[in-house]
């Protein structure tokens, strides 16, 4: 017998997917406490829970992002934009999955000022070794962003974008494949001794 739990209110199905007697799926009847779960349809001998099936569609879009992107700055700037606005750069899934694979981390450089009466955000990125100090620089992206409003505010509100630009111009399959042959002479380099 399985469960789910909503709310309050734990409803168990019998193997065969129809809820156990103890559960009303009218939702009429249930208390204020409980949580219908939803309409039971039968669709061909299935049994499908259709507020069950928005659940998980809602849950699918929360993990949109479910591969996590390595990336090391210096930068207070570039740390502060991204921890509050994170990544939102084009085939996010397919870049993320590469650095993983490849072991890589982005290497993200930039700043946010004020010049000439303009707010101005860069950034620059690159590829490094997660777990050592080899990288390349070769194939990084860069990216400006400029707005008329002259304000630190509106500077540091384009950083995001400034990274996400160099992203999207990153030749990630070249810059994996510089980072391996750094890693080759890096790793040839010191096994001389």
């Amino acid at each position: 017998m399985g469960g789910l739990l909503t709310g309050e209110t734990k409803l168990h199905f019998i193997s065969d997917g129809r809820p156990s007697k103890n559960v009303s799926t009218n939702p009429a009847s249930c208390s204020k406490k409980q949580t219908p779960v939803g309409l039971i349809v039968k669709n061909r001998g299935l049994v499908v829970l259709k507020k069950l099936v928005i659940c998980s569609a809602i849950f699918a879009s929360f993990q949109a992002h479910a591969c996590n992107v390595s990336y090391s700055t210096s930068s207070n700037v570039i740390s502060n934009a991204l921890s509050t606005n994170g990544f939102d750069f084009a085939n996010y899934d397919v870049v993320c999955e590469k650095l993983n694979r490849a072991n890589a981390a982005l290497e993200i450089t930039g700043q946010a000022t004020v010049l000439h009466g303009k707010s101005i955000a860069w950034a620059s990125v690159s590829l490094k070794d997660r777990n050592t100090s080899v990288f390349t620089d070769e194939f990084a992206g860069s990216n400006t962003v400029a707005n008329p409003e002259p304000s630190m505010d509106t500077a540091n509100n384009l950083v995001n974008q400034a990274i996400n630009g160099a992203i999207e111009r990153l030749g990630i399959d070249q810059a994996i494949q510089s980072l391996n042959e750094n890693r080759r002479k890096a790793k040839a380099a010191y096994s001389r001794g």
